[in-house]
């Protein structure tokens, strides 16, 4: 999902799933959103994550400080 604006540069909402359909029949483009007034306190509970190790390479890169699997920290905090 991204972010939607409305015309004053607000976020406004966050999309969520975009619809398709293998025969075509649903209209191209139809997608759904959540309100920012619910996205924002999911998002105050997402844990801060560092991925400044991702991406290097060389005999000296290690894991950096603090990384964790999001998918077990996600499965620790959920309700």
């Amino acid at each position: 999902g991204g972010a939607i604006f409305n015309r004053q540069r607000e976020v406004v909402g966050i999309l969520t799933a975009k619809f398709t359909h293998p025969s075509g029949i649903v209209p191209e483009g139809m997608a759904f959103a959540v309100p920012i007034s619910y996205a924002t306190p999911l998002l105050a509970n997402i844990p801060d994550f560092d991925f400044s190790a991702i991406g290097k390479v060389g005999r000296e890169s290690k894991k950096a400080k603090g990384n964790r699997d999001p998918v077990l920290e996600m499965a620790r905090t959920s309700v």
